[in-house]
């Protein structure tokens, strides 16, 4: 996303920060937690930060925050801020689309090679056209009205209503949970799950495909798709172009949430779960996928309500409300909203929110990366906002950012956490790329004594030659994140 002038004032340096003693020794970062967007910055020419909305991380220490203003023109206090200060300003012109403004932001999605791709909400087109999906520098890809171009419906018959949400991968594809008007369906307006394929250098859509429509029968159902989860953590895609997503099916109550991967059914209310004993209740949870194939989703199942929220792990609960965890030195009562995030990062970690008695943590598998009471840049962490925007893993797991309420006033604050070093290729991790990175990489990747998997560079799940030049090329051609 573009930067335009202006940095902020205060809060927004990536610097030191100290996390109070918590119980068990969390797992290492690369550096301390800081805040980057805290309530009360002054965004100059704007107004003082009031609250925080959606949040990513998008590269290496690189960062996407959506903040609400003082600004006493309400059509203009929303801005989005970046690591390099003002991005974008709620009334800014849209220069794709003549005479239209930003009237409002929908979710920000990242893609693992950071690319940026948002629905934003529209002043000055009429309605029907007021909205957009867009890549991160204006550049329009579809808007309300356009007809889609899916070769499953007939040329200009079918019509974009808007959007619940999008995803991007890596590999130039967006995932739209859309609204369109099928005049093959007897409603007006219609659910569909749309990927679209985009040149990056033009900013032009290549082509459009209808993966699944509202009244599709998915394999192993009787009743048709009745509509698809339209949550912010209710579908994903991955750079292969699969996808992961909730499907609500007509007829019996008990029985029409499922959860598919492509066409091949993961979980159904009523179906057994990976215990054995017990059925699904409720899979309105959230899911993830990462670039492996590896899935990760949150379930409500029959039984006892003390343990009967769970987070699964492929086809293994791995996590079940009830269970002690050591590393908080209590029990896990919850997992924040039934929309809050459940992120599985390309290396495998999942990333969660913990409730317990007397307050909630944000997670890596078993350890607490950040937890209430501790501090973070002379702040105490109150509480979490442990709902749909809570934390925005980048695809790879290298950061994280988390929406947190901070200080005596429990003021909205925006915190970055670097688990990795932003430069790749800084094998040992020192802050410096020299010699030693290069000597400590080949000794891994010739079977030193590392364990198996850390020479897998580029995080595809494979050791091969494929690591070697990625990680040649990023030493002898490093971005700018390595300095």
């Amino acid at each position: 996303m573009a930067s335009s002038t202006g940095l902020l004032t205060a809060g927004l340096a990536l610097g030191a920060a100290t996390l109070a003693p918590a119980g068990a020794a969390g797992p290492d970062l690369f550096a301390p937690p800081t805040i980057v967007v805290l309530e009360g910055d002054v965004v100059p020419g704007v107004g003082a930060v009031t609250s925080i909305a959606n949040i990513a991380v998008v590269g290496p220490g690189e960062w996407v925050v959506e903040a609400d203003t003082d600004n006493p023109d309400t059509d203009a206090d929303t801005v989005i801020l970046t690591d390099e200060g003002l991005a974008i300003r709620e009334g800014e012109p849209v220069p794709a689309i003549a005479g239209a403004s930003i009237d409002g932001f929908d979710a920000i999605a990242v893609g693992s090679n950071a690319e940026v791709a948002a629905n934003l909400f529209l002043d000055g087109p009429p309605s029907g056209m007021d909205s957009g999906v867009f890549l991160g520098d204006f550049e329009l890809l579809i808007q309300e009205g356009d007809f889609s171009t899916a070769a499953r419906f007939a040329p200009g018959t079918t019509p974009y209503l808007g959007w619940f949400d999008v995803k991007v991968n890596g590999s130039n594809q967006i995932l739209m949970t859309a609204s369109i008007d099928d005049p093959t369906v007897a409603s007006s307006v219609d659910r569909a799950l749309i990927v679209l394929e985009y040149d990056p250098g033009l900013g032009t859509v290549l082509f459009e495909q209808a993966r699944f429509v509202e009244g599709d029968i998915l394999p192993g159902q009787t009743e048709p798709v009745s509509d698809f989860g339209t949550g912010t953590h209710e579908s994903a895609i991955n750079d292969d172009g699969e996808i992961l997503f909730v499907a609500d099916l007509a007829g019996d109550t008990s029985v029409d949430m499922a959860i598919y991967l492509n066409n091949t059914l993961i979980a159904q209310e009523g179906g057994l779960s990976p215990d054995g004993v017990r059925t699904y209740e409720l899979l309105t949870r959230g899911v993830h996928m990462n670039n492996i194939g590896e899935i990760v989703f949150r379930a409500n199942l029959s039984g006892s309500s003390a343990n009967d929220e769970v987070i699964i792990r492929d086809d293994a609960i791995v996590m079940s409300e009830g269970d002690f965890l050591a590393s908080l030195g209590a029990t896990v009562t919850g997992f924040g909203s039934s929309g809050a995030p459940l992120t599985i990062a390309d290396s495998g970690d999942i990333f969660w929110f913990a409730q317990f008695a007397g307050g909630s943590a944000l997670m890596v598998d078993g350890e607490p990366l950040l937890r209430t009471g501790d501090m973070v840049d002379g702040l105490v962490i109150q509480s979490f906002s442990t709902i749909g925007e809570g934390f925005h893993v980048f695809p790879d797991g290298s950061a994280v950012i988390v929406r947190a309420q901070v200080g005596p006033g429990s003021d909205d604050a925006a915190i970055l956490i670097q688990l990795e070093s932003p430069c790749a290729c800084d094998w040992n991790e020192d802050t410096f790329l020299n010699d030693t990175d290069f000597f400590d990489w080949v000794n891994d990747f010739f079977g030193g004594s590392g364990p198996q998997g850390q020479s897998d560079f580029n995080a595809d799940g494979f050791e091969n030659a494929q690591d070697w030049f990625d990680f040649v090329n990023c030493f002898f051609g490093p971005p700018d994140a390595c300095g």
